[in-house]
């Protein structure tokens, strides 16, 4: 009888409830879709473009690495701020979580012009390809 109560205990201790995963793959599985459908974009771009030339995929090669890039200063700068939105939550501040909010906002808003200008002032960026990115993670995030 003593073995079954050290194996329930174990389980509790060490794997959790069923309600604790269930709240993770609540958050963690539209994250991955997301990051899935950037990334199969990235591969049909490299599919139809391999098709014209080598030159042309080495470039489209190239922009997918500067936009993962870019897409990884978003998830850090705004994970980041979440750690705090989960603290102010945590305290029920309301007002702390607004203003991480706004700084989350803020913060991709500013990314996404600085890295918009960069890209389309050196050439390595069209206006196509701006507004498919923008749009993107506009639907995406």
């Amino acid at each position: 009888m003593e073995n079954t109560a050290g194996k329930v205990s174990f389980r509790k201790k060490f794997i959790g409830d069923k309600a604790f995963y269930k709240m993770v793959l609540a958050i963690a599985i539209p994250i991955m879709i997301q990051n899935g459908i950037t990334n199969f974009v990235s591969l049909l771009d490299n599919i139809m473009i391999g098709r014209i030339g080598t030159e042309q995929m080495s470039g489209a090669a190239i922009v997918n690495q500067l936009l993962f890039v870019y897409n990884l200063c978003l998830f850090g700068g705004v994970s980041g701020a979440g750690i705090f939105t989960a603290q102010y939550a945590g305290q029920k501040d309301h007002e702390g979580v607004r203003q991480t909010f706004r700084y989350k906002l803020w913060l991709v808003i500013i990314l996404t012009i600085i890295t918009v200008l960069l890209l389309i002032s050196s050439g390595i960026c069209s206006w196509h390809l701006f507004v498919r990115v923008i749009l993107i993670n506009i639907i995406l995030t």
